[in-house]
């Protein structure tokens, strides 16, 4: 499961960030340095998520990119959807997480 999350935050975070941007100037800077650290960091369980995660499509007969396009797209979306106000906590949430994961 770990890998699996890691390597669809690593393709769902980077989606969110035009929108995180729009609603907190400056984001996008402090996302990118934090982003490149933390992709570097990860890169052995993004790798092993991304085979964990075709082999689940497989299993269930999905198509892995639609089944990956649903996952990935669904935080960017949510978060356009959002009141501002939550919409801004949800960003600051992501960037903490990979913020957080950097120093481990």
């Amino acid at each position: 499961f770990l890998y699996g999350t890691f390597y669809i935050m690593s393709l769902s975070l980077p989606r969110a960030v035009d929108v995180c941007d729009e609603k907190i100037p400056g984001y996008k800077i402090r996302f990118d340095k934090a982003y490149h650290l933390w992709r570097q960091r990860n890169a052995d369980a993004i790798t092993k998520g991304e085979e964990l995660f075709r082999e689940e499509a497989k299993r269930l007969n999905i198509d892995p990119d639609l089944y990956k396009s649903k996952r990935v797209d669904a935080p960017r979306d949510a978060i356009r959807k959002m009141q501002k106000e939550r919409a801004i906590e949800m960003c600051e949430d992501n960037l903490h997480v990979i913020e957080g994961e950097i120093g481990k």
